[in-house]
């Protein structure tokens, strides 16, 4: 988001704007997430609102010059990328409940520690990936102007980077199908251990 409001953006200011757009939209959704969530099934909404962060994508990208369409593609992808923010550990505990269902093994404490360290190593990872790529499309530190190869490099790392990863969760959810088996996996687990 620096690089993107100062050299893209070319306004060190609107910073701030971009921060404030990409993150508290979400934030007041959460609310309305949950409630869709428990209506229609926690893959229905995070699917759905996955697929729906495309249209912030497609509005960001339609001028990624100009601040407010720019702002407002932002605060779109925020909004619907709200259910999958909201659920993400209760995926987590699904997951550990059929691991236990399937092998009779309890594994919530490893389900999150594996999330916390896969949390850890992402956000290591994302840093040295943002290194590389500013490195090979010319970034040069504390210049006034870069390139247009690097100005290239911070779009892809805003905003192409991110559509990759939310295919990707796409593509996941399209597979999750733990929601309609988690009442029968519960049942099952409630009579195993007689409560």
């Amino acid at each position: 988001m620096i690089y993107y409001g100062l050299y893209v953006l070319e306004n060190p200011g609107l910073v701030a704007v971009l921060v404030i757009a990409d993150n508290v939209p979400g934030l007041i959704a959460m609310p309305f997430a949950l409630a869709v969530s428990n209506k229609i099934g926690k893959r229905k909404a995070a699917l759905g609102g996955l697929l729906l962060t495309m249209i912030g994508f497609v509005i960001m990208l339609l001028n990624i010059h100009n601040i407010p369409v720019f702002v407002a593609g932002l605060v779109i992808k925020g909004i619907f990328f709200a259910p999958v923010q909201g659920s993400t550990n209760a995926f987590v505990a699904d997951s550990a409940l059929y691991g236990e269902w399937k092998t009779g093994v309890k594994s919530e404490g490893m389900a999150y520690s594996a999330i916390s360290f896969a949390n850890k190593a992402s956000s290591g990872l994302s840093g040295v990936v943002v290194g590389w790529v500013l490195a090979l499309t010319g970034y040069v530190g504390g210049a006034a102007v870069q390139t247009p190869s690097a100005v290239n490099g911070i779009i892809f790392l805003y905003i192409g980077v991110t559509l990759i990863c939310t295919i990707g969760q796409i593509i996941v959810f399209a597979f999750y199908n733990l929601d309609s088996k988690m009442p029968q996996i519960r049942k099952e687990l409630n009579e195993r251990s007689g409560r």
